[in-house]
């Protein structure tokens, strides 16, 4: 295993990607960029782009975005259908040890970034989940419980050993699944479906502390100024300082929309990451119904007192949905794109209020991936199978490209991309019956990240794609 980490160092030592000539490299190793899940760069915006290299990676779901770091894409990936054990374990009895072979389909594929050629493959037991980098060490997870480490600089590695295999039976016990991962300073912070956050020394996996929220931890923990920032499904909110000493924490009680004229509240739901601001703590929701303003509260980030509801006094879109992704900040905006309709959002997260709204490609029904900015341009992925770059100001469309399907992709989109649901099936047993899918391609579910020198990395349909300047 040793010998075998050794080698594997030996590749990352090549040499350094130059950014380009007008910036600092771009750092994305993390979720939206970094640890405060900003969502921002301070690359340069590009014109239309071409496709420098494409690779097959497998399906990547909205908690499998990719990173960058040290001159490699790490790309976790769910393999080839979802939520499946897809790595078959093959056991010899003819030897005492009971060896296993194992076909590899789930896990961390790590690609050579000029290239798009895959260096390494770390399988995980089930769908991988997510991947960050910091200080030389990559920390992934998976849906069977796993978090894994290795420094391929000097062959460090750890894991937590939470996953049982019978040989006999190939049984994998239930365990909750692991999913955003955040590292700061010496620290790794995972999350995971029983609503614990465990945070592991980043050099040695020894457990540091937990803490506990009601219901599932599906956003990735944001970390600013010595502070984490956690939300649950439940509703809950806390922050904690790196130590786990609780500052303050809160319930999100929504009350029902006006027209309902409901008097009482009910719980909301926090999928998405939230989004560090200022002095302000942005929470993307998940509501019982459509609203007059986007799903977006701002919490003061000292204290957890409510700061405002987002609202719409201008009546620039009919109504709003949940929120599942999290919006990038440009400046005094946060930008996202708003499901269950075409649009574009871009609110002044100083104020509370929207300030531009604009329609782009398809209306599809949910929305998963984040977008990012680069300079005076939000790139914005959405489920019809588009990337879409806009103003950061004006929200004007700059150019479009579709990635929805590999033998497609390009600037130029299918006639007419509508929902499944809005399509009769041909008959009761269709096994990929997806409502949520688009007719013609598929969704990109994954957050984009963003290469050393601006270049986009977006996944869809099973295909990671470079896009920049051939």
């Amino acid at each position: 295993m040793k010998r075998a980490f050794l080698l594997f160092s030996i590749l990352f030592l090549s040499r350094p990607i130059p950014a380009t000539a007008e910036t600092e490299p771009v750092h994305w190793s993390q979720f939206q960029g970094s640890a405060s899940h900003s969502g921002s760069s301070n690359a340069f915006s590009q014109g239309l782009p071409q496709i420098i290299w494409k690779a097959p990676v497998g399906l990547l779901g909205y908690l499998n975005n990719p990173i960058v770091a040290q001159g490699r894409v790490w790309v976790p990936s769910s393999g080839n259908e979802w939520e499946d054990f897809e790595n078959e374990y093959y056991y010899s009895y003819d030897s005492p040890r009971h060896k296993a072979k194992v076909y590899q389909k789930e896990g961390l594929r790590v690609l050579d970034f000029l290239s798009g050629k895959e260096i390494k493959f770390l399988p995980t037991a089930a769908n991988a989940r997510t991947v960050a980098e910091h200080e030389g060490w990559v920390v992934y997870t998976s849906n069977a419980g796993e978090v894994k480490a290795l420094h391929p600089e000097t062959g460090k590695i750890w894991q937590i050993p939470l996953l049982s295999i019978d040989p006999r039976k190939v049984k994998i016990r239930p365990l909750p699944e692991t999913y955003g991962v955040t590292l700061i300073e010496d620290l790794a912070i995972v999350g995971d479906s029983a609503g614990r956050v465990r945070v592991y020394s980043l050099d040695t996996g020894k457990l540091r502390w937990q803490a506990e929220l009601k219901g599932e931890i599906r956003a990735y923990p944001s970390v600013a100024e010595g502070m984490i920032y956690l939300v649950s499904t439940g509703g809950e909110v806390k922050a904690l300082d790196l130590q786990g000493k609780l500052r303050w924490q809160t319930v999100i009680d929504i009350p029902f929309p006006p027209a309902s004229r409901r008097t009482d509240h009910y719980r909301g739901e926090l999928f998405a990451t939230p989004k560090i601001a200022g002095d302000l703590l942005l929470l993307p929701l998940l509501r019982r119904s459509r609203y007059p303003g986007p799903a977006l509260w701002a919490l003061n980030r000292q204290s957890g007192e409510l700061v405002w509801h987002a609202s719409d006094p201008q009546g620039l879109a009919p109504d709003y949905g949940n929120l599942r992704s999290s919006p990038a900040l440009a400046g005094d905006l946060a930008i996202w794109a708003e499901p269950e309709s075409n649009r574009v959002v871009a609110l002044n997260w100083k104020k509370g209020v929207v300030a531009w709204v604009k329609s782009v490609g398809f209306a599809m029904p949910i929305q998963w991936a984040s977008p990012l900015v680069r300079g005076n341009q939000v790139i914005v992925p959405r489920s019809d199978g588009g990337i879409y770059a806009l103003d950061t100001q004006s929200g004007q469309l700059q150019w479009q490209f579709y990635l929805g399907s590999v033998t497609q992709a390009g600037p130029d989109f299918p006639a007419k991309i509508v929902p499944k649901e809005m399509i009769k099936p041909q008959n009761d047993y269709e096994k990929d019956w997806n409502p949520y899918h688009p007719n013609t391609g598929d969704m990109i579910f994954a957050s984009p990240a963003l290469g050393p020198n601006g270049d986009l990395l977006v996944a869809c349909n099973g295909w990671l794609y470079r896009l920049g300047k051939i």
